[in-house]
């Protein structure tokens, strides 16, 4: 008898659904966007509410694109969203 894999989706949100997540689960939702991390999809959090899918990738580019051109090292980067992130937890 053949193995099966069984491999396990999240339910599909709606976008309106998206922009209504706190901020942990904002990041849990779409922490395999981007690297297999929450961290990149953390810290477009506060530009919510996003009016299209497009516009949330382009904000998650936009973190992304400064990021590179700052010359930041993935060290400093993770630094900062982890302050980010609690700071946010604190609220």
């Amino acid at each position: 008898m053949p193995s099966q894999r069984i491999v396990a989706m999240a339910k599909v949100k709606s976008l309106e659904d998206i922009n209504n997540l706190g901020y942990n689960e904002f990041g849990d939702y779409l922490a395999n966007v981007v690297a297999k991390t929450p961290m990149i999809p953390l810290a477009a959090w506060s530009d919510r509410p996003f009016c299209s899918v497009r516009d949330l990738h382009a904000t998650l580019c936009k973190f992304l694109d400064q990021l590179l051109f700052q010359g930041e090292s993935p060290f400093s980067i993770l630094l900062l969203i982890v302050k980010d992130t609690t700071e946010n937890e604190k609220k």
